[in-house]
């Protein structure tokens, strides 16, 4: 029996670790399995992320998809990030038939891709997928009218990474923000604090996230600049090695990192300019062994068992079966 089809469609990266990307390609192993799953790429020269290479996943340009003239059908569906609207309106205005799901992780992207006045119902947008559920109540906020789909983002495990040899240094490891906010930080902090020259600030090596945990977990701290991540999967990491976080304070935090009674793990702040100071008055308590470290219970994946798809797909099915008929 032939399957039907899931189209992901993938947003240009290097090949590391992207929270956004990381996401897509999560839903699209889930469902590889069950379905006939298709990743495709802009670019010729497109690279896959080596960690989360499922198997069952076919990888293709839009190019040749159509050379190999592949039909997209009405109970097909396609997964695009929220920052693809331009390619979702090339899909209304070329009256492809199959259903979209918006897959929104870079919830700071939403009103930015839209146009003055657009709505996602435009462009028949009914179904879109959020990592949690702080990212579903903002974008229910702004559009009521959409059936949103939680899927929890599952973590690199570490259950198999030999963490005998590795000792704590004076080491500083940045784990997001562009590399001009990057740049930024790291003068600003030895301009102001030249006493901590000698320490090293490092970038996380998101490429190899088996590496990542050993980097955080020789690091004295992980340093997060860019507040508008949706679920601070580095974090949870670093939460899962005990190595203490500083950052720019999330503008939706989820569940796992803030409950009623504040922030569960990290030290936080609103503040750029505070959080030079705060890192700096942590280095200083670090080496003269006065940090107080807060630790947070080992954070587990959370299992995905909704297949909203096959929903979709069968009242698709209904829909069809129902005009035949007529």
């Amino acid at each position: 029996m032939q399957k039907d089809k899931l189209f992901f469609f993938d947003v240009n990266h290097s090949g590391n670790y992207n929270e956004s990307v990381d996401f897509l390609y999560q839903i699209a192993g889930f469902y590889s399995e069950t379905y006939e799953v298709y990743i495709l790429h802009e670019k010729d020269d497109y690279k896959i992320i080596s960690y989360r290479d499922y198997p069952n996943i076919k990888h293709m340009t839009f190019k040749q998809l159509s050379q190999k003239k592949i039909n997209i059908t009405a109970t097909d569906v396609i997964f695009t990030p929220e920052s693809y609207i331009d390619v979702i309106k090339n899909l209304k205005e070329n009256k492809v038939p199959a259903t979209i799901v918006l897959v929104c992780m870079s919830y700071s992207q939403i009103l930015l891709s839209l146009s003055l006045g657009d709505n996602w119902l435009h462009y028949n947008i009914k179904h879109v997928i959020v990592p949690n559920e702080s990212v579903k109540e903002f974008c229910q906020s702004i559009f009521p009218s959409v059936k949103y789909h939680t899927f929890n983002q599952q973590m690199q495990e570490m259950d198999k990474i030999d963490f005998s040899e590795v000792i704590p240094l004076p080491t500083i490891v940045i784990g997001n923000g562009m590399q001009g906010e990057v740049s930024s930080f790291v003068n600003h902090f030895f301009l102001k604090y030249p006493q901590y020259s000698f320490i090293p600030i490092r970038t996380l090596n998101s490429g190899d996230l088996d590496h990542a945990y050993i980097q955080l977990k020789e690091s004295s701290c992980l340093v997060l600049l860019d507040s508008s991540v949706s679920d601070y999967q580095i974090a949870k990491m670093a939460a899962n090695v005990d190595c203490p976080v500083l950052g720019i304070a999330p503008q939706l935090p989820p569940q796992w990192l803030y409950d009623e009674n504040g922030y569960r793990y990290g030290e936080w702040t609103s503040n750029y300019y505070r959080l030079v100071d705060m890192v700096a008055q942590f280095i200083e308590s670090w080496l003269t062994d006065t940090y107080e470290h807060k630790t947070i219970d080992k954070i587990n994946n959370q299992a995905n068992t909704n297949d909203f798809v096959k929903e979709i797909i069968e009242e698709k099915k209904k829909l069809i079966e129902n005009k035949t008929k007529k």
